[in-house]
């Protein structure tokens, strides 16, 4: 659990070998096990671009509770191409009582805002295989972007401001309380 926040001036750069750990724990308070909730990582840039090499790990999943946050930004003129390639973790398990029913907790959430974003269609697929499926916010700046059957979570928000939005294929918002 916790919270990280990486901000610059410039670039962000993850490596293959960057291992950022918010997952939620386990807790043991004398003989009682509790579990945290999946932290959440703000990644920023004023003037840069921000990337995670293919080898790196984003871990913000939890066990027994809510998945975390994935929060990045990189809009500069010139600049504000964001390109994730590495492996994002972000599920759930567990249930909790919600006034008499059973509810499963939600799984992690990825918002970028950028001006260009790196291989839409690659990006959903790895937060697929991560189980990130809380929601998944993106507002692009300029480009068009072709939406295919890759795109799953409870919400979804996808904008572009300077380009056209093409859906081809499926968006696929079902499961629990969408």
């Amino acid at each position: 659990s916790g919270r990280l926040v990486l901000d610059a001036a410039g670039d962000v750069r993850l490596g293959d070998n960057a291992r950022i750990d918010l997952a939620g724990r386990e807790i043991t308070l004398f003989d009682v096990k509790r579990y945290s909730w999946g932290g959440d990582l703000l990644m920023s840039s004023r003037d840069g671009d921000i990337s995670a090499a293919a080898g790196s790990v984003i871990d913000i999943s939890a066990r027994y509770n809510r998945g975390g946050g994935i929060d990045v930004s990189a809009m500069a003129a010139g600049a504000g191409r964001v390109d994730m390639l590495g492996m994002i973790k972000g599920g759930a398990s567990g249930l909790y009582d919600a006034g008499g029913t059973l509810v499963p907790y939600d799984a992690g959430q990825f918002t970028v805002r950028a001006r260009t974003l790196t291989d839409f269609a690659a990006l959903n697929e790895r937060l697929n295989s991560g189980e990130l499926y809380g929601a998944r916010r993106f507002q692009i700046g300029q480009g068009d972007l072709v939406v295919s059957d890759e795109v799953k979570a409870r919400e979804v928000q996808i904008v572009l401001d300077g380009g056209t939005l093409t859906v081809n294929g499926r968006i696929d918002a079902s499961g629990n309380q969408v």
